[in-house]
Order: structure tokens, then sequence, then C-alpha cells
């Protein structure tokens, strides 16, 4: 399985669900802690559920476990804590590793590696 990640910040709908077809992911691991967002209407929780099957014939699945803790977050967002720290400090924690965080969104492709598990950014 490859585990990649992508960003929906500064992409149209067009272009987000058109790299995700291109790349023929087959399942979306939504880690956002708010997945009801307005910040882009298409990738709201049932949005991008609906989407995801009709466009890309991929499947859903929201894991905020994955996601940096609010207080995190929020420190983060009001600049009071780096975002090398935000990291450090969630894998402290034990909440996963970030990728990236203005995405907060991991995606699964069937692809596979002879090395296992590849990661990179989309």
């Amino acid at each position: 399985m490859e585990i990649c990640t992508i960003g929906f910040t500064k992409k149209s709908a067009a272009q987000f669900f058109g790299t995700l077809k291109k790349a023929d992911v087959k399942q979306l691991v939504d880690v956002r802690l708010n997945n009801v967002s307005q910040l882009a209407g298409f990738t709201k929780r049932d949005d991008l559920e609906f989407f995801l099957r009709e466009l890309c014939d991929a499947a859903y699945r929201h894991e905020p476990l994955l996601a940096p803790t609010q207080t995190l977050l929020d420190s983060y967002k009001k600049r009071q804590l780096p975002w090398g720290e935000l990291a450090d400090q969630q894998r402290r924690q034990g909440y996963g590793r970030i990728r990236r965080l203005d995405a907060q969104i991991c995606v699964t492709s069937p692809a596979t590696t002879t090395s296992g598990a590849a990661t990179h950014a989309m």
C-alpha cells in the first residue's frame, strides 16, 4: 500500500478530484478534527464522501485520532507553536505523524512497492 497526502486549500474541486482519480486512489482517510468545515465546500464530510464515490470510485473514512489535538492545533494557529514543535509534540503524544497541516487529509492508493509502504506528498 502506498500512503500519500494531498492538500485541499488553494485547489479547485477539479484539481483535487482530478489528482485523486489520476493516482487511482481507492480510499481517502480524512484526519481533520473538523471535517464539516466551510473552508472548501467540496471537502465537507458528506460532500467529500459523495464526490469520492461518484468521481473517483473511492471510499471515505474519517480518522480524527491521527490529527493533532485541538490544543496543539489552536497553539499552532495562534502562532504560539512552530510547525516543527507541533509535529514533535504530536509524535510524543502518540497521535501519529503529520504530513501536511494545511490539508490534514491522507489518501491511500492500492499501489505497492517491493520495499513496503512508500510515502510522499501529491
